[in-house]
């Protein structure tokens, strides 16, 4: 606000207005102007004691001068009365002379009203562009895809790629595959041979002369219960021992399995004590059970 003061105290064109003891100063804060920048239309009014000024927000819309906010108001008071500062933003987009729209102001006294019409000093606004532009040429048009283009020689190409890729694919495995000598099938291993493997395997594992029966049984009870599930679907290894015990009732000679479920179940769970004998006979009972159930064929259950 200062820099306004002393811009209109450095020699801004002062106008009289006739019939009342108004001083009317105006200016533009700054020299230079260019299109897009912002500077301030400045209005200084000094207005005897009492004298009320009211001024507007913004300038008068005009073409190619847009406002670029409200007003800034500054009163002070001096030995002669009031003066009253307004500084209006403005931004010019069109380069060349412009004329600033004139602002009206109301002055009142006592109940005596009246509009006061002020002038602003017109404006030289410079262009933002070189001041030779006669050497700029524009660039040509650059080639686009679309829809006049013919894309069928491109699309050919593309399938004929991939088919040599294809090709050159298929060759290579063949080539690699002819020079190795074809898997050998390995045996399968029958639930039946592999169950009594693993019976076999626990055995030597001497944890009965080592009185682990709580490991022993876990071992032989989950080779029992995987052999059942393998014989038949129904007898998953999820199952309790008494629902395995309702669900193989009517599968023939599964009393031995159902019994060493029913020891390995007294040992894991109630802590129940057993002996090597017990184990061993336990141990005989699963291999003897599984050596000579017969597996059941799909649809057998169902029929009985």
């Amino acid at each position: 606000m200062m820099r306004w003061v002393a811009l209109l105290a450095l020699g801004l064109v002062g106008a009289a207005v006739p019939g009342y003891a108004q001083r009317v100063a105006t200016g533009i804060s700054r020299d230079t102007i260019r299109v897009g920048d912002a500077f301030r239309a400045v209005v200084r009014i000094a207005v005897a004691p009492g004298t009320g000024v009211l001024m507007p927000d913004t300038l008068p819309a005009v073409e190619d001068i847009e406002n670029a906010g409200n007003v800034r108001l500054r009163r002070d008071s001096t030995s002669e009365g009031v003066s009253v500062v307004a500084a209006y933003p403005l931004t010019a987009w069109r380069p060349g002379p412009l004329a600033l729209p004139a602002l009206a102001v109301i002055v009142q006294e006592g109940t005596a009203e009246r509009t006061l019409s002020i002038d602003l000093p017109d404006i030289a606004v410079l262009s933002v562009l070189p001041a030779d532009t006669t050497g700029i040429e524009p660039k040509p048009l650059k080639d686009v895809l679309g829809g006049s283009r013919i894309w069928w020689p491109w699309l050919l190409a593309a399938l004929l790629l991939l088919l040599a890729l294809a090709l050159a694919y298929w060759w290579y495995r063949r080539r690699k595959g002819a020079g190795q000598p074809p898997m050998e099938a390995l045996p399968m291993i029958m639930p039946r041979a592999r169950a009594l493997e693993e019976l076999e395997r626990i055995r030597k594992l001497g944890l009965i002369e080592r009185q682990e029966f709580k490991q022993f049984y876990t071992l032989v009870s989950e080779v029992v219960r995987q052999y059942m599930a393998s014989a038949e679907r129904a007898w998953s290894t999820d199952l309790t021992t008494d629902e395995l015990a309702h669900r193989t009732s009517q599968a023939g000679d599964v009393a031995a399995a159902i019994s060493v479920l029913r020891s390995s179940d007294h040992v894991k769970f109630a802590r129940g004590v057993a002996t090597a004998a017990d184990a061993r006979s336990d141990l005989e009972k699963a291999h003897d059970w599984i050596s000579s159930f017969r597996v059941i064929q799909p649809g057998e259950l169902e029929a009985a």
